[in-house]
């Protein structure tokens, strides 16, 4: 099951959001996510969060959780945690990124929960896309954009990047290396793989 949150984040590209919509199976928009939805006219098949960051919660939405404002988790997180409840195979949080910085990382280590799973998943305010692999990733339809690799675990082993102008073979990159930024896409599919550790893969437009 396809499945898309859309989350308070930005929305950089509302095009893109209804490509998403269209090819979602299911739709969970989290709190102020409802109102990206709303403003291109999407009906998602549940909303759930606090709603604190809601324009105005909708009185006659009839599929909603409201969650309690002090919890141990944010909204996005419930959200996800729903789609895995719904059987997620394929996960889009769109709206993922934003101007909070701490909310923008906090959806960064949610990639962590869906990849443990061997659930693809991608964040993007429909601009920036992020992932994050432990084993490989393929890149299609991205010749010419700006590429950036980093080392999630605090060291990664047989990074190997091919299909780009700068190419790796089986690299070392620790956590604090920044050689990874700012690579360009050479090839209609780009490959990214590492043999030991996690890889953040920021994709830029």
């Amino acid at each position: 099951m396809n499945i898309l949150i859309i989350a308070a984040g930005d929305s950089k590209n509302p095009t893109k959001l209804l490509e998403y919509a269209n090819a979602a199976d299911y739709i969970i928009c989290a709190d102020g996510g409802y109102d990206h939805a709303r403003a291109v006219g999407i009906t998602p098949d549940i909303l759930v969060g606090d709603f604190d960051s809601l324009s105005e919660e909708p009185a006659d939405f009839l599929r909603k959780v409201k969650l309690p404002v002090e919890k141990d988790e944010t909204d996005t997180l419930y959200a996800l945690r729903f789609a895995f409840s719904k059987g997620a195979t394929t996960i889009v949080v769109y709206g993922g990124i934003g101007s909070r910085f701490d909310h923008s990382y906090a959806n960064i280590c949610l990639l962590h929960h869906a990849m443990v799973r061997d659930i693809p998943m991608v964040i993007t305010d429909g601009s920036t896309e992020l992932y994050l692999t432990d084993s490989e990733l393929l890149l299609k339809g991205k010749k010419g954009n700006t590429v950036s690799v980093y080392a999630f675990s605090d060291v990664c082993e047989g990074v190997t990047l091919k299909g780009f102008y700068y190419p790796l073979e089986n690299a070392s990159l620790e956590k604090y290396d920044i050689i990874g930024t700012s690579n360009i896409v050479t090839n209609d599919v780009a490959e990214i793989s590492v043999l030991e550790g996690n890889l953040l893969i920021v994709c830029n437009q």
